[in-house]
């Protein structure tokens, strides 16, 4: 295994770990932290083998929070559209992360109750707002790092 692939798998389960608690509170909303490193990640490697690593690791961090099938089915979720979203759609990575991350936070509001989603329309724009903030530094302290080494692929 390569020894960036494995940094890159502790640093997501580490992230992961700490989604499930208090500390990523941000202006009243819980900021998708995993979410948006998750997707700065998948653009950064292209192999289904690093993907399986990286949605395992993803998974193993947030299993406290959500079980270990969701976690799983999430991060999977998460790298098959970046790969379906670099092969068949070619934008720019930094456009095509900010729609994959508005997408799953929908997606994070949506699947549990969609009857909730009006009454949590506020807090949602907050939390879409910092997702993709975060997900904007992520890509932007990634990209120089991955390319620098031709790991960054699209």
């Amino acid at each position: 295994m390569d020894s960036r692939l494995g940094i890159t798998g502790g640093l997501l389960f580490l992230v992961a770990y700490a989604q499930t608690t208090p500390l990523f509170l941000v202006f009243g909303v819980v900021v998708n932290v995993v979410l948006a490193l998750a997707v700065a990640v998948a653009f950064s490697y292209g192999k289904p083998s690093e993907y399986a690593f990286l949605a395992v690791s993803g998974a193993l961090g947030l299993t406290s929070g959500i079980g270990v099938f969701a976690a799983f089915l999430f991060f999977t979720s998460i790298f098959f559209a970046a790969w379906a979203v670099r092969r068949f759609l070619p934008w720019q990575p930094l456009i095509s992360g900010i729609a994959l991350v508005a997408f799953f936070s929908f997606a994070t509001y949506i699947f549990p109750d969609p009857r909730l989603f009006p009454s949590l329309a506020s807090q949602f724009a907050r939390e879409i707002a910092c997702n993709i903030a975060l997900f904007m530094i992520s890509h932007a302290v990634m990209s120089p790092y991955y390319a620098r080494r031709r790991r960054y692929q699209f």
